[in-house]
């Protein structure tokens, strides 16, 4: 069975809620949100063989510093159980779309 957000299971919208904290509490002040996509998004969520993809948006670009914090969080925080893909992109960014987007930071498995 696929799942999307609507029809998940309680460790599928906890594992999100934590990275969401998790996440929030590094970049502090310069959150504006967290935004699901991919297969969780789009009822093709399969828990044991898919990754969630989410892009987060920033008020500004993040530090080097805050970088580290992320990658340190996402090296111990995916793939338990769920792998994660996460791509940041601030706001002047998304003011300024260009396709393909630019992004400041990005974290998945591939890049362990």
């Amino acid at each position: 069975m696929s799942y999307n957000w609507n029809n998940s299971s309680s460790d599928i919208r906890d594992f999100v809620f934590k990275l969401v904290s998790k996440t929030k509490q590094i970049i502090y002040d310069n959150f504006i949100g967290f935004y699901l996509h991919g297969s969780l998004a789009m009822e093709g969520f399969n828990p044991y063989k898919s990754d969630l993809d989410v892009i987060v948006v920033t008020n500004e670009s993040i530090t080097i510093e805050t970088k580290r914090k992320l990658a340190n969080l996402y090296l111990s925080y995916s793939d338990d159980p769920y792998p994660i893909e996460i791509s940041f992109l601030n706001k002047e960014q998304l003011d300024n779309w260009k396709h393909p987007s630019s992004f400041d930071f990005h974290y998945s498995e591939q890049w362990r």
